[in-house]
């Protein structure tokens, strides 16, 4: 065989391995790789300062301390109350209010402080169950009357979780029976700031980093309740009320570890606040870039001898994964595969 037909032969299965690759690639075959490599990307996001928000934690501590669990609503209402009087400029509730108090009294009173502070968004959540003849029926749980009107707006708790039960994306608008309902995070981002967009790219990853999880104020909802949080504390805050205690299961899988669902708003507020979504481009992207360099490195490698297949196909690696790294710092979540 000619020296030519050698070089040949070589480029034909070299390029038919990166083929084979970008094909897995497409058709999701390398998936479960994709986000391990994500994942660790995640990781070594730098953060990026304090946060503008803040959480009141419905903790273990707090349970303990404050008992009758569940509480009455009166306990919401108070701490919305002090935290609205404290300057917050929106207060977020991850809390299921789609059934009415036992005692209609308490849901009045909460109403009352939601309707003074004037800037609470309220959660509502996707219910499902399967009837006879096994069809799927779909209600949205909305807070009861009395509070939904009292709330500035309510908004959606649902989050989109990949194969391997992990939240990565930015959850996504739901729409029911004519009515848009944005994402719990974005909604308050937007109460906050009417400047921020009130869509999120379709393909889109939460930027937990951006969100300053490290920094983020955690008080404790007992501290609030009692008027024992400093001055100042929740000024010009997005504030979050939720719950972190494990025993309330509201716990999800993520880049970064098992956190909250309310440390997850966090994180959807704080990317929409500073518009620092991790843009994920779609993977024909990816394979026409990999494709291209590997075109040129072939060309450029057309006089070498059988070593031409291994160099290709880590130069596929090498180039994407160094691209990769590049384009994080502008929040672009490229595909390695």
């Amino acid at each position: 065989m000619s020296d030519r037909r050698k070089q040949i032969h070589h480029l034909a299965i070299s390029l038919g391995i990166v083929a084979l690759i970008l094909a897995a690639a497409g058709f999701g075959w390398l998936e479960e790789v994709e986000v391990i490599t994500m994942d660790l990307r995640y990781r070594n996001l730098p953060s990026t300062g304090s946060s503008p928000l803040a959480l009141v934690a419905i903790d273990q501590d707090s349970i303990k301390r404050m008992g009758r669990w569940p509480w009455p609503r009166s306990v919401y209402g108070e701490a919305i109350r002090r935290v609205a009087g404290d300057g917050a400029r929106a207060v977020l509730l991850d809390l299921d209010l789609s059934t009415p108090a036992s005692d209609p009294a308490q849901d009045r009173l909460m109403a009352q402080a939601i309707a003074e502070a004037g800037n609470v968004v309220l959660a509502v959540h996707m219910q499902e169950r399967t009837v006879d003849g096994g069809f799927l029926v779909q209600n949205m749980g909305l807070p009861v009357p009395i509070l939904d009107r009292s709330a500035a707006r309510s908004a959606s708790i649902v989050f989109e979780v990949d194969g391997d039960d992990a939240v990565r994306r930015a959850p996504p608008v739901l729409t029911y029976a004519g009515d848009a309902y944005l994402p719990l995070g974005l909604a308050a981002a937007r109460l906050a700031d009417p400047q921020v967009p009130d869509r999120i790219p379709s393909n889109a990853l939460i930027n937990f980093s951006a969100a300053g999880l490290n920094t983020l104020p955690q008080i404790p909802i007992h501290r609030v309740v009692k008027g024992e949080v400093e001055p100042g504390t929740f000024r010009d805050r997005v504030v979050l009320i939720g719950a972190t205690s494990q025993d309330l299961r509201d716990i999800w899988r993520t880049p970064l570890g098992i956190i909250p669902g309310v440390v997850i708003h966090a994180a959807v507020a704080q990317s929409a606040l500073d518009r620092s979504w991790l843009i994920r481009p779609h993977w024909w992207w990816t394979a026409a870039l990999v494709l291209l360099s590997s075109l040129a490195l072939a060309a450029a490698m057309r006089r070498a001898e059988w070593k031409m297949g291994a160099v290709i196909l880590a130069s596929y690696f090498g180039a994407v994964v160094a691209t990769s790294l590049l384009l994080l710092s502008s929040h672009v979540m490229l595909d390695v595969v």
